[in-house]
């Protein structure tokens, strides 16, 4: 998924379903940060949504706009055809959420003007060498539209496996990152 357009690669198909799922990404972050990850996050629930594509023979690659309703929406997409599904995520966001991951840092910018976002709310949970899932920090984006991330008083940054980062704006929209941590 680019921008408002979901580029398929296939060969050999004759079609595929597109499924659409709308979600509530902080609330879906909260719950299970590395889900978003997985290709399994909406087995068993019915998407809101549903488009049968057929294929010519030859063609390769095809590119599809989102229906609207779905543009300016958080939606999962889900691509099901011969047997396999692949899932992505269209984020509906104007801004760029870049790692600066030697600093364990996030820079968030405005994607048309290139500009730095301050005050960005940025929630991170961490992953630990044990497997579980803890809650590392939240905080803003400072004047330069950068977050540290890595840092925690409470938690060595050795402990941790990798990063689920949520950068959301209510006025730019959201990412969502993994990383693992700074070297």
């Amino acid at each position: 998924v680019k921008e408002d357009t979901l580029r398929l690669f296939h060969s050999n198909l004759e079609g595929c379903t597109i499924s659409y799922y709308p979600i509530d990404l902080e609330m879906l972050f909260t719950r299970s940060p590395f889900a978003l990850a997985g290709s399994n996050i909406f087995a068993g629930v019915k998407p809101v949504a549903t488009q049968t594509v057929t294929f010519d023979g030859a063609e390769t690659q095809r590119d599809f706009p989102l229906p609207e309703e779905f543009a300016s929406n958080h939606v999962v997409i889900k691509v099901e055809a011969a047997g396999i599904s692949r899932t992505a995520i269209h984020y509906a966001s104007n801004l760029v959420a870049q790692l600066v991951a030697r600093y364990g840092q996030v820079q968030v910018t405005a994607r048309a003007a290139g500009t730095p976002l301050p005050k960005v709310y940025v929630k991170v949970f961490a992953q630990l060498q044990s497997g579980e899932t803890l809650f590392y920090r939240d905080g803003y984006t400072d004047l330069r539209g950068r977050f540290d991330y890595a840092s925690s008083s409470t938690m060595d940054v050795g402990d941790v496996a990798q990063f689920a980062i949520l950068v959301i704006s209510e006025e730019h929209g959201a990412k969502v990152l993994t990383t693992p941590p700074p070297a």
